[in-house]
């Protein structure tokens, strides 16, 4: 196999030098290169492995910038969901071909002529394929040795500047969020809170407790903007999914009926739409006849929570009565213009 590939230069540029030159080779070969060379061997497998190996450490990264382990638990600040869509960025296509780009790397694939004429080496989609190759050579190489695979890692993807400048970045979340807070003529602030995370700096709170959104946003980071940012950006997406939260309960449950308004949170939570309804009761306190009186205060978290619960003389009139409630609040206090298409206006009952 005859090639003009430069092993110092890659090396240098990977910032690992290979014991076995050959891996790094076949690393940096197409497919449509090894048709045309019997004695070259394609980078497809190395693809394969390279890309198990790029998601568990960047899982690892993430979790040791926002998580921390004690003696008997591991504590993260950011939960599954949040994880995985920073996961996902890091690892995405063009994440990966931006990294590739940005040293050179594309130009030292070897392509077959049909490649070549096509200018593959341009593609996001061959870049991707070059890096995940890359770390599954290097994995072959030293022998699956996490300290070298998480270097060279690192050293193609800065995953903490890539999530600040990248992830949130690219567009002014805090700039959106003050909009939101014009629009509803009140102060955006974000304050200083404590935080378990790693190896960050900063940690911001938002609150949005006002026109009935009950939620606190928080963010974390290396500088405080990007703690500010990341803050915003979950506050928008919490907007966002909570904007026409009353027309999909509407659709999932028709309107509230006091009756069934205790079956229709419970129906609510299992579809997703709500966290698990909680109650909680307390004796009031007894009649001259001996009855008990039950207050039921409820309780949705990051959504409603009952100031006073009723005070009823069955603990089931209690909860139907704080159900009510919680449905009516979480729809909003203008009923009239989503109940308009369904019919009259619930009226509370006395």
């Amino acid at each position: 196999m005859k090639n003009n590939f430069n092993y110092t230069e890659v090396e240098s540029k990977l910032g690992y030098t290979f014991i076995n030159k050959k891996l790094l080779l076949q690393a940096f070969t197409r497919s449509s290169y090894s048709a045309e060379h019997y004695d070259a061997e394609n980078n497809e497998v190395l693809e394969f492995i390279g890309d198990s190996i790029l998601g568990m450490l960047t899982v690892k990264r993430l979790t040791e910038r926002y998580g921390t382990s004690n003696n008997n638990y591991f504590i993260s600040e950011l939960q599954e969901d949040d994880l995985s869509k920073l996961k996902i960025f890091v690892v995405k296509r063009q994440t990966l071909a931006k990294a590739i780009s940005s040293v050179g790397l594309s130009e030292y694939l070897l392509v077959g002529n049909s490649d070549e004429k096509l200018s593959v080496r341009k593609e996001e989609s061959v870049m991707e394929d070059l890096f995940e190759s890359i770390v599954g050579a290097v994995a072959i190489d030293s022998r699956w040795n996490l300290q070298s695979l998480e270097k060279v890692i690192l050293h193609l993807l800065n995953i903490d500047n890539i999530i600040e400048s990248d992830y949130l970045g690219s567009i002014d979340y805090e700039n959106e969020l003050q909009k939101w807070f014009d629009s509803k003529n009140e102060v955006m602030h974000f304050e200083i809170v404590n935080h378990y995370c790693g190896d960050l700096e900063y940690a911001v709170c938002i609150n949005l407790g006002i026109s009935m959104l009950n939620f606190e946003a928080t963010g974390y980071g290396k500088t405080e903007r990007g703690a500010r940012q990341m803050a915003a950006k979950r506050a928008l997406e919490f907007i966002g999914n909570t904007t026409d939260r009353g027309k999909k309960i509407l659709l999932a449950i028709g309107k509230p009926d006091p009756d069934r308004a205790v079956n229709q949170l419970q129906e609510l939570w299992q579809k997703k739409i709500i966290a698990e309804p909680k109650y909680v009761f307390l004796e009031s306190y007894k009649s001259e006849s001996g009855n008990s009186f039950w207050e039921c205060t409820c309780t949705i978290e990051g959504l409603y929570d009952s100031n006073g619960g009723y005070v009823c003389e069955s603990k089931s009139k209690a909860k139907k009565q704080v159900a009510y409630d919680a449905l009516l609040y979480l729809i909003g206090t203008d009923l009239s213009l989503l109940f308009g298409k369904y019919g009259n206006k619930v009226e509370e009952e006395n």
